[in-house]
């Protein structure tokens, strides 16, 4: 009998371990599907600052006035050490003195291809327009001209000033570059984090920029935030941050006005020296958002703080970094559903005569046509895995450029979140098949342009295929087909 009580003991408490582990496994499965799944990045930061002396400077209160940085970045310890106040010779355009204001909002901004150099005229608008009159003397933006191409620097500095020449003269704006020799030699950086050379080399300088634009507005503000240069702003978006910071109790070193990247990530101004150190110590080893969380949790903010909605949208499609799209957009922006996003508007290609073919479950009166015809879509529920949409051409055709984009275009909502696309080359009429896969889409969007992907020649057919299973329904909004160079811009 007593044993049966131990055996029967014994497998009890096995089955509460079991549920137990359970439970922690569910938690953290339904956690990391959340909004702030981000907090991976703050552990990840954590630990891999672990052992940085760094950190441990930091939070023994020393100042960071004559930080040791690397041997690269020889030049830009000068100034570094000599930079206490604004220094006027980087100033551009706007004035370089002017009583401290509330907000500063730094924006980094480099060329892009494809005429996306246009985003930066779309956020200063928006800024202008969403900033109250009555507390635009509290707002500063700084422009950073940060190209490597200087003549690009100056022109685009130039033109941007003639248009919003009026918020330059009152101090709402100012233009700034960095002097050319505080960059290091980029070209011979050791690879990290299974990055190609390209993307150190884009990643070991974005920080060296964020680090220099925040050194610049140390002296500004009371509080800076930094956005990129491809955004529209929420409505009265100065008001509610500060309405966000009033409220807050607790600690913070960062507080978040977006889900995406760095855009709409604020801090106090007198702790952007200490960001800028880490930034350009580890320029050219750890990304700047694993750099960010190491830096927020060692000052003892422990998580990410948001507010309950973003005041900052994602506009851009083409990234800085060479044959990268980003066609990101921020689901809890403030104003979201009250225009068509600029990120689902397409430049006009051809439609080539085709037949089209499809093994999706179609939405009564959204057939697969649609995609061809304007201001409607085809639509499919719940696509699952290896389902394709197809696109079987009357004749073979060679093309120049392909534009595909997924998803309604207010909201972004119904896209093909693991989708890749394959071409046929077969000369039968009519027939799919010798199937090449080449290209992936990037959050329901491919263009073989800006992600660098060459379409081969005499192709028969477009082949969409999703790869996994998906839980929400499928818009295909629109094919755009381009058999001359003369559309690719």
């Amino acid at each position: 009998m007593r044993k049966t009580r131990k055996v029967c003991c014994k497998l009890l408490l096995c089955t509460v371990c079991l549920i137990c582990i359970f439970h922690i496994l569910l938690t953290v499965d339904v956690n990391m599907t959340k909004r702030n799944d981000e907090i991976l990045h703050y552990q990840q930061a954590g630990m891999l600052m672990n052992n940085i002396s760094l950190f441990r400077n930091i939070l023994a209160g020393k100042e960071m006035k004559n930080l040791s940085l690397p041997s690269p970045l020889t030049e830009f310890q000068k100034f570094y050490n000599n930079h206490n106040a604004v220094d006027k010779k980087v100033v551009m355009y706007g004035q370089s003195t002017r009583d401290q204001g509330y907000l500063t909002i730094g924006i980094p901004t480099v060329k892009r291809r494809l005429n996306g150099d246009h985003y930066m005229y779309t956020t200063l608008n928006s800024l202008i327009s969403n900033t109250d009159q009555g507390r635009i003397q509290d707002v500063i933006i700084v422009i950073f001209m940060a190209d490597p191409d200087e003549s690009w620097n100056n022109e685009s500095a130039k033109k941007i000033y003639e248009e919003f020449k009026p918020h330059f003269d009152s101090g709402f704006m100012q233009i700034i570059k960095a002097p050319e020799n505080i960059y290091p030699d980029f070209s011979n950086l050791q690879k990290t984090k299974q990055d190609s050379a390209e993307r150190v080399q884009w990643r070991s300088k974005q920080n060296v920029d964020f680090a220099f634009l925040m050194l610049y507005c140390q002296n500004l503000s009371t509080y800076y935030i930094q956005l990129e240069d491809d955004v529209l702003v929420a409505s009265n978006f100065v008001k509610d941050i500060e309405s966000f910071v009033l409220n807050r109790t607790d600690h913070w070193i960062c507080l978040e006005f977006s889900t995406l990247g760095f855009i709409g990530k604020m801090f106090h101004s007198s702790d952007l020296r200490v960001i800028s150190s880490v930034l350009l110590t580890y320029f050219s080893e750890t990304p700047c958002d694993l750099l960010l969380g190491g830096i927020i949790k060692f000052l003892g903010q422990n998580t990410p703080i948001h507010s309950s909605v973003s005041l900052f949208q994602h506009i851009g499609k083409i990234s800085s970094l060479r044959n990268k799209m980003m066609p990101s957009i921020d689901r809890f922006f403030k104003d979201k559903g009250s225009n068509i996003l600029p990120i689902m508007k397409l430049p006009k290609g051809g439609h080539p005569d085709a037949k089209f073919e499809t093994n999706m479950k179609i939405i009564p009166d959204y057939p697969p046509e649609n995609v061809y015809k304007n201001n409607l879509f085809f639509w499919a529920s719940y696509p699952r895995s290896k389902q394709y949409f197809r696109l079987i051409f009357t004749t073979n055709i060679n093309m120049s450029r392909l534009v595909i984009s997924t998803g309604e275009n207010i909201n972004k909502t119904d896209f093909l979140e693991n989708g890749v696309l394959k071409v046929g080359f077969n000369n039968k009429q009519h027939i799919c098949n010798d199937l090449k896969e080449i290209g992936r889409f990037v959050e329901g969007e491919f263009d073989s342009l800006i992600q660098g992907i060459v379409i081969p020649e005499n192709i028969k057919c477009l082949h969409i295929e999703a790869k996994k299973g998906q839980k929400r329904w499928l818009i295909i909004r629109e094919i755009e087909i381009f058999q001359n160079k003369k559309y690719e811009k």
